[in-house]
């Protein structure tokens, strides 16, 4: 991303054109509430794909949230609905050139890319019209029925093809986690993306359902939920039972976190879920406020045999577990005020800021990735239509430990950038000792 500012600003002035409805009934302003929040959700999404790296997603995410979550109180008092996805929408893939002969401009014919549905491109295209004086009831039927013939016409000029996805249940989940080794009595660590793994019957928790059968009575289901808490405009106070899990991270722990038995950990920023035998134990730490703690959830699940569950392509660029590792066996990660609840504000240790340009948005042609698959660490099978990447925690541990011995900034860019200049500044400071904390 250019220019973090003007996205923000650009936002901003698209929330405050979202207000000015003429004379707007409560139905007007429900409509509106709506399609700003489904525009909402389209920025985060967009995002995810042009930021430079997951903090400057997770700080632009949390600021365009804020800033929206003003602008729907003001047009609604109650939240507005959720959508849902509708199981039996299309999905079909428009082949080059398919715009002009079905009479949609080329933005919107990219989006029929064979893995969104008909309605959740339906929504995508209301979202993104501009925001006039008046909110028309019904918008959103015209541009799904128009979308829809244009589909259609594709299709009989032999412009697109239709795919048909197969419905996933629990039963056929659960047999790919054991084809991909997941045994009952397993620590599973999961990053994962319900888009990725298909048309899922009933959703994320179909999948975790699934997650927490395999591994058993005997195993433990846990998930990273990073949360907004540090001490920078528009965000709020850590309560473990409360705070909401930041909704770029995905859908799987927003859900999870309110599943009965599920227990969180006490970090600020970087906590964890867990539910299964002693999740509690699993979670817990004696320093609350060190991210990756010697005695927390990541070093057990390095400890104690754990996995790592990578679900969909992008989750390879989200293995909060390389950031343990950085705590552990480098030493540049930083410190970082975040705010508690009934504690004010707290310094937390082995915050992992800055860029990661050699690792994020790379996927599997990351340098560190490379050398994962050479040493023959990097296993992978389908869950549902997801690619899944499963590591063993405790050999990946040793293999990152050896590498950041070899090489300190292999994770950094190479480029200048003021993140990854700081960061190699504090190496070659420090060096590659591990768990070297400073100030900078």
């Amino acid at each position: 991303m250019d220019d973090p500012g003007v996205f923000i600003a650009s936002f901003r002035a698209l929330c405050f054109a979202a207000l000015q409805l003429r004379d707007a009934s409560e139905t007007e302003k429900a409509l509106r509430a709506r399609r700003l929040a489904a525009r909402r959700d389209w920025e985060i999404e967009r995002l995810k794909n042009t930021a430079a790296s997951a903090r400057e997603i997770r700080d632009l995410a949390a600021e365009i949230s804020g800033i929206c979550a003003a602008a729907l109180q003001i047009l609604s008092h109650r939240a507005p609905e959720k959508f849902r996805r509708d199981p039996a929408s299309e999905i079909i893939r428009f082949f080059p050139d398919a715009a002009e002969k079905c009479g949609i401009d080329e933005k919107t014919a990219a989006l029929f890319d064979g893995k969104r549905p008909l309605d959740r491109i339906a929504r995508i295209v209301w979202a993104a019209e501009d925001f006039g004086p008046d909110e028309k009831e019904g918008r959103f039927g015209e541009i799904a029925a128009r979308l829809g013939v244009a589909a259609h016409r594709a299709l009989e000029l032999g412009a697109a093809e239709k795919i048909i996805r197969p419905v996933f249940d629990e039963n056929a989940l659960v047999a790919d986690l054991r084809r991909g080794g997941i045994v009952p009595g397993d620590k599973v660590m999961v990053h994962a993306s319900l888009s990725a793994m298909g048309n899922v019957g009933g959703g994320a928790a179909t999948a975790i359902a699934a997650l927490l059968d395999a591994v058993g009575n005997d195993g433990i289901v846990a998930m990273p939920a990073l949360s907004n808490v540090c001490d920078i405009p528009g965000e709020f106070e850590y309560d473990p039972g409360e705070t909401p899990v930041v909704e770029w991270i995905g859908v799987f722990p927003r859900i999870f976190r309110t599943m009965p038995g599920v227990v969180r950990s006490r970090n600020p920023s970087h906590s964890v879920l867990a539910r299964g035998r002693d999740a509690a134990r699993f979670v817990a730490q004696s320093d609350p406020y060190d991210c990756f703690s010697p005695d927390g959830a990541w070093a057990k699940l390095r400890d104690e045999g754990g996995k790592i569950l990578l679900v969909g392509e992008n989750s390879v660029d989200s293995n909060t577990f390389l950031h343990a590792c950085e705590a552990w066996y480098n030493s540049y990660l930083e410190r970082v005020v975040v705010r508690v609840k009934n504690a004010g504000k707290k310094v937390e240790t082995h915050y992992p800021g800055g860029c990661r340009g050699n690792w994020y948005h790379l996927g599997k042609e990351a340098p560190y990735f490379q050398k994962l698959l050479a040493r023959g660490l990097v296993h992978t099978f389908s869950f549902g239509e997801a690619e899944t990447v499963v590591f063993e925690a405790g050999p990946l541990a040793e293999a990152m430990k050896t590498l950041f011995a070899e090489d300190p900034a292999l994770m950094l860019c190479e480029k200048n950038c003021p993140g990854c200049v700081k960061l190699r500044a504090s190496i070659a400071a420090y060096g590659a000792s591990p768990g070297n904390l400073k100030e900078f």
